[in-house]
């Protein structure tokens, strides 16, 4: 079902198909003209619309490099693991680690389902919910390896660079993101894997802001690689760069901190999160007991 209307003194078809309503400009100020060019409107809308149903079938990369090029809202975290995770996977497939492998079949999902949605097919198979569930990791640093971390990382500026990551609890991406504009008093307004979030800064974090010059301007890749480093050099085994933030969160709930204060604090979307990944942390806390 169509009709002709006019909006500004330019006639206009609106139309009727499929239960959904689509307008398009004639263009032309003279009735007699758009009634002639109606009928060519309407074959058109009809041929655009029948497109858009149309399955392409395309390789995952192929798909991968349309699904990157789209604006999907993310946070700028999101879409640097995203896109690096999507590019490694198609030059080198998946990683060993059992828990890097979930998040790429995690990050695969992903694509394959924004694909599907915008009709495309490719050859890329999807992961189900248990092959996209990784070990929690349960590594937290000792007093002995902080200790070390705090006081004898080099050079000087990275060491006050972990300092800071300890103190604070702040994941990688958001420690990348951060810039003078978000810095204030008693916290900092950063971005990250659950968007946007304010950090409370405790005494020892403001003191390390107070004492240097710039802000660090640390890539990604070259903390997780510069960090394990230094790992190896102070013999501090099985650590990554994430296992500061995890250590930040546990020893706060081991000095008496409410959880869900600890899980403001980490910028957990939802309390239920931190019980999650560090109930089985706890576990090994309990004293010895016999039934």
């Amino acid at each position: 079902m169509s009709s002709l209307y006019r909006k500004n003194g330019i006639y206009y078809l609106d139309l009727m198909y499929n239960g959904k309503r689509y307008r398009r400009s004639l263009k032309t100020y003279n009735k007699n003209t758009a009634k002639k060019q109606s009928k060519l409107a309407i074959d058109t809308i009809i041929h655009d619309i029948s497109n858009e149903y149309v399955t392409r079938s395309i390789p995952f990369n192929k798909l991968v490099h349309i699904y990157l090029s789209k604006d999907h809202d993310w946070s700028p975290y999101s879409r640097d693991m995203t896109e690096r995770i999507l590019k490694r996977y198609l030059v080198k497939g998946f990683p060993e680690n059992h828990n890097s492998k979930a998040i790429y079949k995690n990050r695969i999902n992903t694509c394959v389902n924004w694909g599907i949605k915008n009709r495309y097919k490719t050859n890329q198979v999807k992961y189900s919910k248990k092959e996209q569930t990784g070990i929690p990791r349960s590594r937290v640093f000792n007093s002995e390896e902080i200790s070390k971390l705090i006081n004898n990382i080099r050079p000087n500026s990275f060491k006050e660079f972990v300092r800071f990551s300890y103190y604070t609890g702040m994941r990688r991406g958001e420690l990348c993101n951060m810039n003078k504009e978000n810095l204030y008093i008693d916290h900092i307004i950063c971005k990250g894997k659950s968007g946007v979030r304010l950090v409370k800064l405790n005494n020892q974090a403001k003191s390390i802001l107070m004492n240097i010059n710039q802000l660090w301007n640390y890539k990604p890749d070259y903390i997780t690689h510069k960090f394990k480093k230094e790992l190896r050099r102070l013999e501090i085994h099985n650590g990554r760069f994430h296992d500061l933030r995890r250590t930040f969160g546990f020893n706060l709930i081991m000095n008496g901190i409410p959880i869900y204060k600890v899980s403001k604090l980490l910028g957990h979307a939802s309390v239920i999160t931190t019980e999650t990944h560090y109930a089985p942390l706890l576990t090994t806390q309990i004293e010895d007991f016999t039934l």
